[in-house]
C-alpha cells in the first residue's frame, strides 16, 4: 500500500492523518484472511506505532520489509525489520465520505487555507 488514514481525536472531531513511507515507497503489511461461503474475510495485523506518529494513534500497521513478508508467508514468522520510515499530514476529512474517491483525499489540508 501507498499509505494509510489514521484520525487523531481532537475532542469535538476527529482529525485524519495520511500517514507514508517518507520515500514514497509502497509498504507491505502483515494480515490474516479466512475464506467462507460468503467471502473472504480479512483483517490487518497491528503494533505499537512508531515514536513519530504516536501521536496521532496508539496502534499502527505491522509494515514489513520485502524480505521480512518472504519470511511471514513462508514460515509463519514475523521478525519487524522495515526500511520504512514514515512521514504523516493532515487530510481533509473528505476521506469519511465513501463518495469520494479521488487523489486529493491524499493532499495536505490546511483548514486555515480552506475556510
Amino acid at each position: 500500500m501507498d499509505g494509510y488514514y489514521e484520525w487523531q481525536d481532537q475532542g469535538d472531531y476527529k482529525q485524519p492523518f495520511y500517514i507514508y513511507d517518507k520515500n514514497k515507497l509502497p509498504m507491505l503489511v502483515a494480515g490474516l484472511y479466512h475464506k467462507e461461503q460468503d467471502g473472504f474475510h480479512a483483517t490487518v495485523l497491528t503494533q505499537t506505532p512508531e515514536d513519530s506518529i504516536q501521536h496521532i494513534h496508539h496502534r499502527m500497521p505491522l509494515i514489513l520489509s520485502p524480505n521480512d513478508a518472504r519470511q511471514y508467508l513462508k514460515n509463519g514468522l514475523i521478525s519487524h525489520n522495515g526500511p520504512y520510515t514514515l512521514k504523516y499530514h493532515d487530510v481533509t476529512s473528505k476521506v469519511n465520505q465513501t463518495k469520494v474517491d479521488d487523489a486529493s483525499l491524499i493532499e495536505t489540508y490546511d483548514a486555515f487555507h480552506h475556510n
